[in-house]
């Protein structure tokens, strides 16, 4: 039932889980109180993970040899890197290798997002929060592996590792050295280079693992959608053209939403880009084009916030003195959030913003056009140091 209930809250099948969750209370109440409350803890992990899993990635497609290679590695090696380049779905697969950890086993995972912390306490608060749990001690850190040492077998998933590689380098020594019960996954685009570290390389897709990404992907933004005469070469030529890149066939199937698949073929495919475009650049560039000038606007300066930010930050700092009349930096970000640019989270308790650290890279190449660029970057640090001057009276 345990299984059956976290595929079922992966798949976003509500009505199966809410009947199965009502029978998995009844069963749990014909328990003992301590196995109970045991089997209580597992679920509500495995459910809070499992919500994550299903935001922001869902199910993974493909890569069947990589994810078994994983599995070894989670049991042999303390310290894992998946590695590759920006968009060929390490964060995705690094997800979907845990879940069926957590759902198989139940054993605890904290899950960190490296790409928004500055440093050891940035890291540290992110634990704390996992493991919900405060800490004075001078020693924060012997506090926290303290606390995993008693839990049992702990995985460690640190996401976008090559976002603040140095303070890694840092904290993981420390971790294993005075812990035996943890293992620790990154995904990063370069390797880590410490000597306990097992490296897993992810290179391009199938065509045929792209060609279901894609379908799958089609299919959330059109449940009616399917390939007609012709389309399945349209699909390999996009899958080509795009390198099988997940994040960038992706980032394509989203356009369904205004245009046919067959107009997106032609896009793609004619599409003038960049000398030396990645797969992942080509998909963005797509779509950066059809956004509006207050949105890129918006998004330029949204990269100097250190890929995290608040909605009062986005008030307060961003220059709408190149808006029109009407709009506003709430309406750009909207449509940024709307065109997947730019992504809600939820962190102690409280509602933020972040960018992917890839989109990051092609906004900063982008914004190298801009025509006020400099006047803009002033106007918007000066908003900034504003802002946090009326916080600290």
């Amino acid at each position: 039932e345990h299984k059956e209930y976290m595929r079922l809250v992966l798949d976003g099948e509500q009505t199966q889980a809410e009947f199965l969750q009502r029978k998995i209370q009844l069963n749990l109440s014909c328990l003992p109180e301590k196995r109970a409350q045991r089997w209580q803890n597992r679920f509500e992990k495995a459910v809070s993970f499992t919500k994550m899993v299903r935001k922001t990635h869902g199910r993974h497609v493909g890569c069947v040899e990589e994810k078994i290679k994983l599995y070894s590695l989670y049991t042999h090696e303390r310290l894992v890197s998946i590695v590759g380049k920006a968009g060929t779905g390490k964060t995705h697969i690094m997800l979907q290798t845990l879940f069926d950890r957590i759902i198989d086993s139940g054993d605890e995972i904290l899950y960190c997002n490296v790409a928004n912390t500055f440093n050891r306490d940035c890291v540290a608060q992110q634990f704390l929060s996992s493991l919900n749990m405060a800490s004075v001690e001078e020693d924060v850190w012997s506090h926290i592996t303290a606390t995993l040492s008693e839990i049992g077998q702990v995985y460690i998933a640190f996401d976008n590792a090559d976002c603040n590689i140095h303070t890694l380098l840092e904290i993981i020594p420390l971790i294993l050295s005075q812990t035996t019960n943890v293992t620790i996954i990154c995904s990063s685009r370069v390797p880590l280079n410490l000597p306990q570290e097992a490296i897993l390389k992810l290179e391009a897709m199938q065509v045929v693992d792209a060609m279901m990404l894609f379908l799958q992907h089609a299919c959330k933004i059109d449940p009616d959608f399917e390939l007609l005469q012709g389309d399945h070469q349209r699909l390999v030529d996009i899958g080509n053209m795009l390198s099988s890149n997940p994040m960038a066939l992706i980032c394509v199937a989203r356009k369904l939403e205004r245009f046919s698949f067959q107009r997106i073929h032609h896009i793609v495919c004619k599409q003038k880009y960049p000398d030396k475009a990645d797969a992942l650049r080509k998909a963005l560039s797509l779509t950066w084009v059809s956004l509006p000038t207050m949105a890129k606007t918006t998004m330029i300066q949204l990269c100097w916030l250190w890929r995290s930010f608040s909605m009062p930050l986005v008030i307060h700092s961003i220059d709408t003195s190149d808006f029109t009349e009407y709009t506003t930096s709430v309406e750009a970000l909207k449509i940024l959030v709307e065109e997947k640019w730019v992504e809600k989270t939820t962190f102690c308790s409280g509602k933020f913003y972040q960018v992917n650290s890839s989109i990051i890279d092609f906004v900063e190449q982008e914004s190298k056009s801009y025509s006020n660029l400099s006047q803009t970057k002033r106007t918007f640090f000066t908003n900034l140091g504003e802002y946090f001057v009326q916080q600290i009276q």
